[in-house]
This record gives C-alpha cells, structure tokens and sequence, in this order.
C-alpha cells in the first residue's frame, strides 16, 4: 500500500481532470503506521477517454492526455508540475500547465488535512478564465471507509467556487500473487458549484464555439423576460453541478503504480445557467500509472 504523503500528492492530478478532484484521497490506512522518511518524486500520466469538468464539456468531445511530476517532503510539503494535453482523431493541443504547492498533514491517525495553491498557465493565455485556485481538504477513514470534503476558491478574470463531498472505500483483493498487489477503490461524489468552474481546467472556446457569443457577453444575448425581475444579476449561481461514481482498481509492483477506472458522471443544470447543453449521463474510463523514486 502506498504511504499517506504518496495518496495526497495524487490528489494534484486528479484536481486536473477528475469529476471527482479528491478522488485519490484513499482510506489507505498504512499511513498509520508507515510515514515516509526522505523526500519523494512521483512522475506520474493519465489518459482519460473523455474530459468532462463539473459534467460539462459544451458539445466538444474530446481525450485528454495529463502528465506530471509530484515532489514530496516528510514534513508534508508537496509541488507538482503537470499538463493538459486535448484532442480528438484529427488534432492534439497543450491547452495548459498546471504548478501546485501545498500541506498535507494529520490531526489524528485517522483524521488528515491539507492546504493547497494552484496556478495555472493557459496556452493561449487568453483561454483562461480562472487561473489561480486556493484549496482546504479534510477526510476521516473508518477501516476501509473514506469520507472527506474540500473546497477550492478559483480566482482569475472571475471568482468562482467548487465545494466536493466525498466517500469512499478500499479493499484489497487478495493476500498473496497477483491479486496481493491489487485493490478496489470505488468513490461516490457530489460536486457543487458557480457557473463558471468548468473554466478551471476547460479553455473558453470550448462555451464560446457552442453557443457563438463571448462568455463575458453571454447574459446580454439571453432573451429578456418581461417583466426582468429587479433581483436578476450576472451573479453565478451556487449549487450541486455533478454526481460522481468511480470505480479505480489499482495494481501496485514496487514503486509502480497502475489504475483502471471506469466513471458514471451525472451533471446537475444550475438554476439559470446559460447555454447548458442537454447533456445525460456520462460514462468513460481513465488509465494511469505513476513511478515514486
């Protein structure tokens, strides 16, 4: 099983691409017990059959390709360098780089929490909207149960805010051979939301060629209700934005790390959000694997 320092600093890739951005915290409960005692590097890249972020991706379908590199000391500080790669069957684009700094520590033996910065470096720069993200996170893990919550205020041209609840579980499948180094980890995920946190990890032309408008002039283009309610502001709205179902197995040989994971995405519209498409239920699976030296 992988040490606590090991889990959280996954956490930076998964806050890149994954509906779930804590997916990776896992109730591994050999940090209990095992605390790393040098300073790490993990590399790290995930294919993701379809990037999708709070359940949304305006009407382009695409793969994602997120590489990385992940330091981490035992006191609990981590950094990490990662990027975004999108395509289809024609084209491929670096649409972004992302650099993390953080905290990651424990009250208890069961109870850990973490401090984060996150700025992100759009290609072209005029695709970002939200560039900077400053996250707390906290879990508890009961056994082979997991559950936790974080909170990311997202800062750029705009502000906007992702608040996830989580649960999870881990269960290794077997004591000795192949399946001794393999284990189920399913999660279960609420993500809630301002209008514009897809923009966190999705360029802006991605809206803007759906619905043909500037996303800073989209609430001008809307038709106007007569009468306009005096209360009506461009105000984004907060609320539930995705339901979230993962289930990762992992694979673990030496410092190597291998996971599978298929995903249900459920979006959730926002009262009032403009140019939703009608999107259903989303599925697609991610492929990882990652080195610690």
């Amino acid at each position: 099983m992988k040490p606590l320092f090991t889990s959280l600093i996954l956490i930076l890739v998964g806050q890149l691409f994954a509906q779930n951005p804590d997916i990776n915290r896992l109730p591994d409960t050999s940090f209990q017990t095992e605390q790393i005692k040098t300073a790490s590097w993990t590399i790290s890249t995930t294919f993701n059959s379809r990037v999708l972020s709070a359940g949304r991706d305006f009407g382009t379908s695409q793969f994602g390709l997120f590489p990385g590199v992940f330091y981490s000391h035992p006191t609990g500080l981590y950094a990490g360098l990662s990027g975004s790669i999108y395509g289809d069957s024609a084209l491929l684009s670096y649409t972004q780089t992302n650099l993390s700094l953080g905290f990651a520590g424990s009250f208890t033996s069961n109870w850990r929490y973490g401090f984060s910065f996150a700025h992100t470096f759009f290609n072209p720069a005029e695709e970002g909207l939200l560039s900077n993200g400053i996250g707390l996170s906290t879990d508890l893990t009961f056994g082979a149960f997991n559950i936790g919550t974080s909170f990311t205020a997202m800062l750029g041209e705009e502000n906007g805010y992702r608040l996830n609840l989580f649960s999870s579980g881990y269960w290794p499948l077997g004591q000795k051979g192949f399946l001794g180094n393999c284990a189920l980890a399913p999660s279960l995920s609420g993500l809630f939301g301002t209008e514009n946190i897809p923009f966190y990890t999705l360029p802006l032309t991605q809206f803007e060629r759906t619905s043909g408008v500037r996303w800073a002039e989209r609430k001008k283009k809307l038709p106007t209700p007569n009468p306009r309610p005096r209360q009506e502001s461009s105000t984004n709205v907060f609320g539930l934005m995705s339901i979230n179902l993962a289930v990762p197995l992992y694979y673990y040989a030496g410092n190597w790390t291998f996971s599978l994971s298929p995903n249900l995405v459920i979006p959730v519209p926002l009262p009032g959000e403009t140019y939703t498409e009608e999107q259903t239920s989303s599925a697609f699976f991610s492929l990882s694997i990652s080195r610690q030296f």
